[in-house]
């Protein structure tokens, strides 16, 4: 003998995949939006180290040209504070890059992962509930409802 499921007993298993979806979806957001978050520090911070770097470096060639009176040793400090300026914007400016193509790039396709999984688990919860109600209702109401109806007053 196959035991089949009522309509209640498939509501509720629909809505226990739904809910399993939204928590899926719920720790999806949490890691990633977590780890989006670090790494996006993170490249600001390196950016952030590595300006400060050249002009420690720029500060130093310049303390350096006090000391000295040779000219060439001069066009050569002026060189070099001007190549570690002009590393220290690129630098910059590619960190700066990355990061947004990655909050454009994959951290977008990441947000909508996670908003089409908790469509997927509402409309599953909403479904096993519907399933659940319809049950309920055919349950609870008598099979012959027209026949029970008092004819209306004049």
């Amino acid at each position: 003998m196959k035991n089949k499921l009522s309509k209640e007993g498939w509501g509720l298993r629909i809505e226990v995949a739904g809910l399993a979806v939204v928590i899926l979806a719920a720790g999806l957001q949490f890691v990633l939006l977590d780890w989006f978050a670090k790494n996006d520090r993170a490249a600001i911070s390196m950016a952030q180290t590595s300006v400060n770097q050249a002009v420690l470096r720029s500060l130093q060639e310049m303390g350096d040209l006090l000391d000295t009176t040779d000219a060439e040793q001069k066009r050569h400090a002026h060189a070099n504070i001007d190549q570690l300026a002009t590393w220290a914007l690129k630098d910059s400016a590619e960190l700066d890059a990355s990061r947004k193509r990655l909050a454009n790039g994959q951290a977008g396709t990441t947000k909508n992962v996670y908003v089409a999984l908790y469509v997927l688990g509402a409309l599953l919860i909403l479904l096993g509930k519907s399933l659940i109600a319809e049950h309920k209702i055919a349950s609870s109401t008598p099979k012959d409802v027209g026949h029970d109806a008092t004819p209306a007053e004049p």
